[in-house]
């Protein structure tokens, strides 16, 4: 209800621009009919669902990361719920544990919650998907690293995330399948490092599922 009030405040304090409006009053059949997929994932053992430099998907993830816009997070979850429904069917995964990418505490301070997080709560909620695994609190960020976008080099950004994950309860993940979701990938960096993070501790199979790229 306050996250409801919430919205409604800045709303009207800060009006929806035109793509913004766009983006909070379309479906996601209608999304997905004008905005262009990822054809391929540029990183092993990744999908990507759709092209970052459309402007109503870089709209649409910014209402999701910055304003925490409930239409916006509800477009996007549903269509990351499809594609997770998709991708366990298509890559035979079993009883898979479904993981946000977790930020730091210094990012969850400032921006007052996790976006990935986020759409994952609102996909189990909605969909009432009680079969799913959804753990919040395995993997952990336990440094604090530089923005990866203001480093330019690939192997800096490697560099920059290496050790920056831990898992809490090994115990878990040994000899299960783990799907990890995030918003966006810009190198796959983060994905990299959290994947060997769960391998580290005995994951039988890690992917990950990415809004953009």
């Amino acid at each position: 209800m306050w996250i409801k009030i919430k919205n409604n405040i800045l709303d009207i304090l800060f009006p929806l621009n035109k793509l913004e409006r766009t983006v909070t009053n379309t479906n996601p059949s209608e999304f997905l009919q004008v905005v262009p997929r990822a054809v391929n994932s540029p990183y092993p053992d990744t999908v990507v669902i759709l092209q970052y430099r459309h402007s109503l998907v870089r709209t649409a993830i910014h209402l999701l990361k910055y304003k925490g816009n409930l239409e916006a997070t509800k477009l996007l979850s549903d269509i990351l719920s499809d594609r997770i429904d998709y991708e366990i069917s298509k890559q035979n995964i079993n009883n898979p544990i479904i993981i946000p990418i977790p930020i730091s505490k210094n990012k969850l301070k400032e921006r007052g919650f996790n976006q990935t997080e986020r759409m994952c709560k609102m996909i189990q909620k909605n969909k009432n998907r009680n079969s799913l695994d959804f753990q919040y609190n395995l993997l952990k960020k336990i440094k604090e690293t530089k923005n990866q976008t203001e480093i330019k080099k690939r192997e800096a950004r490697l560099k920059n995330l290496l050790g920056v994950f831990s898992v809490s309860n090994s115990s878990i993940i040994k000899d299960r399948e783990i799907i990890v979701i995030d918003d966006v990938t810009t190198t796959g960096a983060t994905l990299k490092e959290a994947s060997r993070a769960l391998y580290q501790v005995g994951a039988k199979k890690v992917i990950s599922i990415v809004l953009a790229h």
